[in-house]
């Protein structure tokens, strides 16, 4: 089905071209006037004098019916489908290099056969394995640390964010780079305000976490741990962490053109209201806040807990 615009356009043409014959415009000036090459307007010109109109209509899109010309014959193809069949620990190359002279073709022309007539089947979707869900025992036996660009790394905010495995109890301040300089900072203000005994942190492979860090955490007697490449399921509370802070907590009550002391006295307020008044449903954690887990965790290991989770520490 030619477009409405095609049969004006070849009226245009044929104009053009009339113009031409009977002399009124030549080659180059009728070129000019349209923007083309004289090449493109003498094939307008045969074109015309051997179909009129129609034969400046424009040609089918899409892909064109038909065989190729150079296409091998029924022969070959059934030669070289056979020892497809036979040899089916071959590729391209050593079917190509063992069929009979003959018959001989490029191993392109080999794969292409085979695409030809093999079985078209749909394809299989791989099972995804079913997620390990875990949660440890103690409080600050593990707890998995991250880094998050609230509005992008251009706006010179990193977001340094910590969370325990146990009772998802969430520490979250904000510097204005993703340094090693800062991933240490942030680990002094993390020891310093956990109300818990950190035992292990838990990071992914970024550059902020590598051999300073590393030796920070061993100074302050805590086990380093970096998760497999390319494996943030590792690290899955604290990825589900960042949604909410994120959409909870940055695109509601902070903005990116605020200096960095009032973000982190916003950011401070809204995670008192997460360690202390919101209710969780994940695993292990009853429907309680973050802070009563802590709490019912460690009351009988310490008499100064009760002092330590209160929420005017912060």
């Amino acid at each position: 089905m030619k477009s409405h615009h095609a049969y004006p356009l070849a009226a245009m043409k044929a104009a053009l071209v009339e113009r031409i014959l009977t002399g009124k415009i030549s080659v180059s000036d009728a070129a000019r006037s349209v923007k083309k090459s004289r090449p493109t307007i003498y094939d307008w010109m045969t074109r015309y004098k051997a179909a009129g109109v129609d034969g400046l209509l424009p040609k089918k899109t899409g892909r064109k019916g038909g065989k190729a010309w150079n296409r091998s014959s029924d022969t070959t193809e059934t030669v070289v489908l056979d020892m497809l069949a036979a040899h089916q620990d071959w590729n391209i190359y050593d079917i190509a290099a063992h069929l009979p002279k003959e018959h001989s073709v490029h191993p392109a022309t080999v794969w292409r056969i085979w695409k030809r007539h093999q079985n078209v089947r749909a394809p299989i979707r791989l099972p995804r394995p079913a997620p390990q869900r875990y949660v440890k025992e103690e409080v600050g036996e593990e707890i998995q640390m991250d880094t998050s660009f609230p509005w992008g790394r251009a706006a010179k905010r990193a977001c340094y964010d910590c969370l325990d495995d146990r009772s998802r109890f969430a520490l979250a301040k904000l510097y204005e780079n993703h340094t090693q300089d800062s991933s240490i900072a942030f680990l002094r203000y993390v020891i310093a305000h956990a109300p818990f005994i950190i035992k292990v942190i838990r990071t992914d492979c970024g550059s902020e976490w590598s051999t300073r860090f590393s030796v920070a955490c061993a100074l302050a007697g805590i086990k380093h741990i970096r998760n497999e490449p390319y494996h943030p399921e590792h690290n899955g509370k604290i990825e589900k962490f960042h949604d909410g802070l994120k959409y909870r907590c940055f695109y509601v009550y902070l903005h990116p053109s605020d200096c960095i002391e009032q973000q982190n006295c916003d950011l401070q307020q809204w995670l008192v209201w997460y360690n202390y008044h919101k209710i969780h449903l994940g695993m292990g954690m009853d429907r309680k806040t973050p802070a009563e887990v802590v709490y019912r965790s460690l009351l009988s290991e310490s008499p100064c807990v009760r002092l330590m989770l209160q929420p005017n520490t912060f």
